[in-house]
């Protein structure tokens, strides 16, 4: 593919949004082709460096999200060559992302980990974005560097044994495309018959000797519940500890505490946590709703912190009762709350240890911030230590449920975002009047 070629191919892919390549912005991305500074491709052109560079960073931001990955004038001709050679994908259907925002960071993040480690474990909270991101992560990713994608979803948890032969069934298959029905056939007979509760370990060898042969992603989504089940822990082990370039990646809304000793033995393993979009990146999804007042937005997102399906749960409310104008939400509701953010927010409060609940029901109750001194205070006739509310507060760090800031004498302080403090007190409420928690 030449340049002409990538400038066509480029135009096509805007034109799915309605726009098209200007002159100048030809003209960047065919210097951006040959690897050109912004210094040599404004030799070739009538406008100024200043007008090339303003146009650049639009242009690059737009690509970046038509494509779903990060795109600069420095890796653009590389991206381009990964969109023409796509990974073929076997497996469950990968789902639609007709909408992201931001993670340019995190995509990039990801896709580097994937690259060098063996397993690597998505961690965030329900509604953050983990399937999306994943999901973007296969446009970056290119047949050159990978033979194939397995895409399962882990909920419910399948027995071992089961998704053991369907992942061997889809490598075969990626091996082999052109299988004639009878051979599907008879891998459809095998997968219906009965399964063991005994893990076969020739299964795992074969796995193995397949991770070896081919290098493949296989992705597991919703892979939380797993964490229960013993036979996955040693079979993971195996996994990474095995020599092969292959990756096992799973988004789960738990970490597995597990990997991060494996990391930490010299184990091609890590644990990647996603937390709240910028400010940035959550004003667009205001705006996409149509909400108006702009000026609130910043005000908007700060109450309601950067979780994107509770940002969209909160603008469809907005829209459809105040009609677009937040302003008027700020000045009459206190908080905005609705049965599926409770829903959402219950998934990660039903899991909770003492230690937990004891923390937040401090923190929702303070009238203000709290440094690390003024919780242990309050917290150590609960019998609280200085210990354990690292590790408490680490814990809700992970799922996004504390917000730490400095505060305007430098200290460090923890809080609650509104909606998480307005469904602790409800909690708190419910338990008071001995009435069970909507779960």
């Amino acid at each position: 593919m030449n340049k002409e070629d990538a400038i066509r191919l480029v135009d096509q892919l805007l034109s799915q949004s309605g726009r098209s390549l200007s002159d100048v912005e030809k003209a960047i991305l065919a210097g951006a082709w040959d690897g050109e500074k912004y210094e040599q491709i404004v030799k070739q052109t009538p406008y100024s460096l200043a007008h090339i560079r303003q146009v650049g960073k639009k242009l690059w931001d737009v690509l970046s999200e038509t494509m779903g990955q990060s795109v600069t004038k420095w890796n653009f001709h590389h991206v381009l060559e990964k969109k023409l050679s796509p990974v073929p994908v076997f497996g469950d259907c990968v789902p639609n992302v007709p909408r992201f925002y931001g993670r340019g960071k995190e995509l990039a993040d990801l896709e580097a980990a994937v690259d060098r480690n063996q397993c690597v474990v998505l961690v965030g909270p329900p509604g953050i974005g983990k399937t999306a991101l994943t999901a973007k992560l296969l446009n970056s990713l290119s047949a050159h560097e990978w033979n194939c994608v397995i895409w399962k979803s882990a909920y419910p948890v399948p027995p071992l044994d089961s998704l053991l032969e369907e992942l061997l069934g889809f490598l075969s298959e990626s091996a082999n495309p052109d299988l004639d029905s009878g051979k599907s056939e008879n891998k459809e007979s095998r997968s219906s018959e009965p399964t063991t509760n005994v893990v076969s370990k020739n299964s795992i060898t074969r796995l193995i000797d397949r991770l070896q042969a081919r290098r493949c992603l296989v992705i597991l989504d919703s892979a939380e519940s797993m964490r229960g089940h013993q036979e996955y822990q040693p079979f993971l082990r195996q996994v990474v500890g095995a020599s092969h370039r292959s990756c096992f990646l799973l988004t789960s809304e738990e970490p597995f505490e597990s990997l991060e000793r494996w990391r930490l033995g010299g184990l091609a393993a890590q644990t990647l946590i996603l937390k709240d979009l910028d400010h940035e990146s959550a004003k667009r999804i205001l705006r996409d709703k149509g909400l108006t007042d702009e000026q609130s937005w910043q005000q908007l997102i700060e109450k309601y912190g950067g979780n994107p399906l509770i940002l969209e749960l909160v603008a469809n409310g907005v829209k459809d009762l105040f009609g677009g104008h937040v302003k008027e939400v700020l000045a009459y509701v206190t908080t905005f709350y609705t049965d599926l953010i409770e829903e959402l927010l219950n998934r990660q409060f039903n899991k909770f240890q003492d230690l937990e609940k004891q923390v937040m029901a401090c923190l929702a109750q303070a009238k203000k911030p709290l440094t690390f001194a003024e919780l242990l205070k309050d917290l150590t006739k609960e019998g609280i230590s200085s210990s354990d509310l690292v590790q408490t507060l680490d814990y809700l760090d992970k799922r996004s449920l504390i917000q730490i800031v400095r505060s305007d004498d430098q200290l460090t302080v923890y809080q609650l975002n509104s909606i998480v403090r307005k469904h602790t007190l409800n909690r708190l409420e419910s338990e008071a009047a001995n009435l069970p928690p909507v779960v």
